[in-house]
């Protein structure tokens, strides 16, 4: 993730060829998506119509890669979470409001992190993909007003005096 606070124009490898931001924000995993849903949506202190959110893929998630296949919901990247990993748990289970349940049926603590690790769960306690989180704070970034760039690689940051010239 990297964010831009100053008046930039981000070039980009796809159409449309430059878009000035106030603030842009590069990259669509967990560190952007947050980093723009914390500034304009938690904390109101960004204008939306000020927010860029630039993402090279043609979705969001970065190492959180969720994929539905048919009525199948699969994680091919991160899927996971304990608790008292506060970013994601606390925004999971607090701010969003997901569903979760145990990772493993007993809900015992996992060897390697010694925590109880879960997973995000739809209505039925299907799997919903750990990009949910993500997905979620998009759409409300974009009901917001935030202007968000799917399909556009990182190629180059001017001032706008650089820009003009």
């Amino acid at each position: 993730m990297f964010a831009v606070h100053a008046a930039v124009w981000l070039a980009a490898a796809a159409s449309p060829p430059a878009t000035s931001c106030d603030t842009a924000v590069i990259g669509g995993g967990w560190a952007g998506v947050y980093a723009a849903w914390r500034l304009v949506v938690d904390s109101s202190s960004l204008d939306p119509a000020d927010v860029c959110l630039f993402e090279a893929r043609s979705a969001v998630g970065g190492r959180t890669y969720t994929v539905d296949v048919g009525p199948l919901t699969v994680d091919v990247g991160a899927y996971r979470f304990g608790k008292n990993m506060h970013l994601p748990g606390d925004l999971i289970d607090k701010a969003l409001n997901l569903s979760t349940t145990c990772y493993e049926p007993d809900c015992k603590p996992d060897a390697e992190f010694n925590q109880v690790l879960y997973r995000i769960v739809d209505d039925q306690g299907h799997n919903a993909g750990y990009a949910t989180p993500l997905r979620v704070m998009v759409k409300q970034l974009s009901a917001a007003g935030v202007r968000i760039f799917y399909h556009h690689e990182l190629t180059g940051i001017y001032d706008d005096d650089a820009h003009d010239g």
